[in-house]
């Protein structure tokens, strides 16, 4: 199985060096709240949707079980005017999972749901451009498209931009002016409390930054109850896992998926717990739905081994697609994996190799060189082939 992560970061693993910046987003609005159609049948969803009712179609997608017809429908939608539904047909678009893969298409897609500020297409353009996955690495791009969709009321944009900053992943400038703490705001209590961790535009300050992520975590902000965690996972004088463990499940509690899977590296390590894989998979697998990228390969590779319950390789195609169509190279390698297998989907080796692709794009070593394995395979080396079936090293699980 992938190594548990511990302190970990929605995206792929990002490098330290800056790129020339780029321009910044306009501060962008809260999505408009979806149409309630949870009661009405598929029937009349798809009858809905063939008028132009973009909400339905939006509906229609994610209630039916086929990816085609789910295409299908995101695409009527977003024909329609839903910006929801184009979301959702840009993730198609990337994945080529119900319709003909897109990657650029998708892409460009986002970019312009993000420029019409539609926040939820911001931070998962940020995504891409923070793990060089699908597009060419961009750490400031990515960080002010964070910063922007945060602005707009974004949660997952301000986790994620909170999370880097106390990682020492982004510059010091890309979180852009320094934040005043207001008690309406507890994200912006946090993103400065991850300043003062970090020491990103101010000096060190440890102790504040612990007291002000208290202070956004007794709000029920979640992102501050994992940040308060990590504070005393990694405090200098000395990691306190019982802590720790208790601030990640107030974040985890409150709904915050980070906390969730901070709180499941804890359990499978037995530090501040007692050690037990049933509740770290149920907690990777609650972080994962919740939005946290790794969770989503470490739930599928503990589904891939059965570690913590029984094997079930479909959901774990699907958990690591989620991983890999949010940004995880890695996950697009072990994806790459599983089609080039059979496992878990049907065996497709030309869609195996748009992962591998993808991967390597993003820094995965493993994705160039399962890659490279893939051609040989189509040239027509049975040994090529045979390799996807016998080396474990070409799988993290």
């Amino acid at each position: 199985m992938r190594a548990a992560l511990g302190f970990v970061m929605l995206f792929a693993a990002c490098g330290s060096s800056a790129p020339p910046a780029a321009a910044v987003p306009a501060p962008v609005a809260a999505a408009p709240a979806p149409v309630a159609v949870d009661a009405e049948p598929e029937a009349t969803l798809s009858a809905a949707c063939d008028r132009g009712d973009g909400a339905r179609c939006l509906a229609l997608g994610e209630r039916t079980t086929d990816p085609v017809r789910a295409g299908a429908a995101y695409q009527h939608g977003c024909t329609a005017g839903n910006d929801g539904a184009c979301l959702k047909l840009a993730t198609v678009e990337i994945t080529g999972r119900g319709m003909a893969q897109d990657i650029a298409g998708g892409i460009a897609l986002e970019d312009r749901l993000c420029t019409k500020h539609f926040v939820d297409a911001c931070t998962n353009l940020a995504s891409a451009y923070l793990s060089g996955a699908f597009v060419a690495r961009d750490l400031v791009r990515g960080a002010r498209l964070l910063r922007a969709a945060c602005d707009g009321g974004d949660d997952l944009g301000c986790n994620t931009l909170q999370t880097l900053i106390v990682q020492h992943v982004l510059p010091d400038d890309a979180g852009g002016a320094l934040e005043v703490c207001e008690d309406a705001r507890p994200a912006r209590c946090t993103l400065l409390g991850a300043r003062y961790f970090s020491g990103t535009g101010v000096a060190v300050d440890r102790p504040r930054a612990r007291e002000l992520f208290d202070r956004a975590c007794a709000a029920h902000y979640a992102n501050a109850c994992m940040l308060l965690g990590v504070s005393f996972a990694v405090d200098p004088g000395g990691a306190d896992y019982a802590h720790a463990a208790d601030a990640f499940r107030r974040g985890c509690d409150a709904g915050g998926a980070l906390a969730c899977n901070e709180l499941a590296v804890l359990y499978l390590g037995g530090k501040g717990v007692a050690s037990d894989a049933a509740t770290a998979r149920l907690l990777y697998v609650k972080a994962c739905e919740g939005g946290a990228i790794a969770s989503c390969s470490n739930a599928a590779a503990m589904m891939v081994t059965g570690d913590g319950g029984s094997k079930d390789p479909v959901l774990a195609a699907k958990y690591m697609e989620n991983a890999c169509t949010g940004g995880s190279s890695d996950a697009c390698n072990d994806l790459g994996v599983f089609y080039a297998r059979g496992t878990g989907v049907a065996r497709d080796r030309p869609r195996a190799a748009t992962y591998f692709d993808a991967a390597c794009q993003g820094g995965d070593a493993s994705g160039c060189r399962n890659a490279k394995v893939l051609v040989q395979c189509a040239q027509g080396s049975a040994e090529a082939c045979a390799a996807f079936d016998r080396d474990p090293k070409l799988v993290s699980p």
